[in-house]
């Protein structure tokens, strides 16, 4: 079971977003789910959110959530978040020349560890930090196109001037 909001952001509308996200000390922002080892590598700069060259990022708060759990590939190290308190952030990207959907979305609930046959929902503390993050995206689009995706307010210009979105 998941929660997610939808949404179509430009970089700047992005930036906006990511600077909230780092304005709090105990909140990480990383790249992908691929790491080249098994730890956080925060983003803690616009300039190396810039540089961020994937569509997915991955977003924890310190305070709420456990470290995350990490397995080892071929390729590095991926993020589980089926398993961890961690926010799958996958960006609004244009492809072909147009705006994609992006969202924030979590897992609710868990393997439990006693019984992995069974599922436990993931803290409170995290489900209602994640309702945070959803309710700032809601109070800051410009408008809702239908229940699901959010326009940004560079996005809702981008779609002004001509561009178009993809859902």
């Amino acid at each position: 079971m998941g929660r997610q909001t939808n949404f179509f952001m430009t970089l700047d509308d992005e930036i906006r977003f990511f600077e909230i996200l780092i304005s709090s000390p105990d909140v990480i922002v990383y790249p992908g789910s691929q790491l080249p080892e098994p730890k956080e590598i925060p983003l803690r700069s616009v300039d190396g959110f810039r540089q961020t060259d994937g569509s997915e990022l991955y977003v924890r708060n310190r305070s709420v959530s456990p470290a995350p759990v990490f397995h080892e590939t071929k390729h590095g190290f991926w993020v589980d978040s089926m398993a961890g308190e961690i926010v799958e952030w996958c960006r609004s990207v244009v492809v072909d020349g147009r705006l994609q959907l992006g969202r924030i979305y979590i897992q609710t609930v868990r393997a439990n560890p006693d019984d992995p046959e069974s599922l436990e929902r993931k803290s409170e503390e995290f489900l209602k930090w994640f309702g945070s993050l959803q309710r700032w995206i809601r109070r800051h689009a410009e408008r809702c196109d239908d229940r699901w995706k959010q326009v940004m307010p560079g996005a809702a210009a981008y779609e002004r001037n001509g561009g178009h979105f993809r859902s």
